[in-house]
């Protein structure tokens, strides 16, 4: 475990509306990705959204049946920032992130019974198709992707009417910077209010393990 801790390294940061604003339409700002990215020694940021609609393997599967798979939007430079790999496929770009394409995470991938992404396998999401463009590899820092299905935040907007605000954010810094950032955060995510922001380092439930 702690082999694998210093592979993944302890530069990753993660934001999320604070416990005292948290529940169900909270979010951050809108500019809070542009205005991290702002600060010297970060190196990526990038954020998800919530997006209201259920992701099926058909059109004919029962409405009750979702396997658990929450629909997210995302930044095309998630994947990036969260130094993750793909098991098969590409990841949204500008390009792909405008239609209706869709990258899974890992165990998403293994419930709707998908393991190519190839162009031709389509997923039922929100009540219309979506072609898989990627399947994603296990994210050890960030396993709440690992069952969820991530549209391009133009396409959620137009074709979902999901909102544009992130509910998540992930944050990569240069390692020996890594205090210094995170002591910032919060201020630079929302000035006027940052006790609602919290932010988190998810090696620490590693670190934990291995101190265990």
């Amino acid at each position: 475990l702690i082999a694998q801790i210093d592979a993944l390294g302890t530069s990753l940061l993660t934001i999320t509306p604070s416990d005292s604003v948290a529940g169900p339409g909270a979010t951050l700002p809108t500019s809070a990705a542009a205005m991290i990215r702002r600060i010297g020694p970060v190196t990526g940021a990038a954020g998800i959204g919530d997006v209201a609609a259920n992701v099926y393997r058909s059109d004919r599967i029962p409405v009750a049946d979702t396997e658990a798979i929450t629909v997210y939007s995302a930044d095309p430079s998630l994947l990036a920032t969260l130094q993750g790999h793909l098991a098969s496929g590409g990841f949204l770009t500008a390009a792909t992130a405008r239609y209706p394409a869709v990258v899974l995470g890992a165990d998403a991938a293994s419930a709707l019974g998908i393991d190519r992404a190839d162009g031709r396998v389509q997923v039922w999401l929100g009540n219309q198709w979506f072609g898989v463009i990627g399947i994603m590899e296990p994210l050890p820092l960030a396993p709440e992707l690992d069952r969820t299905a991530l549209i391009g935040t133009p396409a959620a907007i137009r074709l979902l009417h999901a909102r544009a605000a992130p509910v998540q954010l992930y944050v990569r810094s240069r390692p020996t910077s890594i205090s210094a950032v995170q002591s910032v955060l919060a201020a630079t995510v929302d000035p006027a209010a940052p006790q609602d922001v919290a932010v988190a380092n998810p090696a620490d439930a590693l670190i934990a393990r291995a101190d265990a």
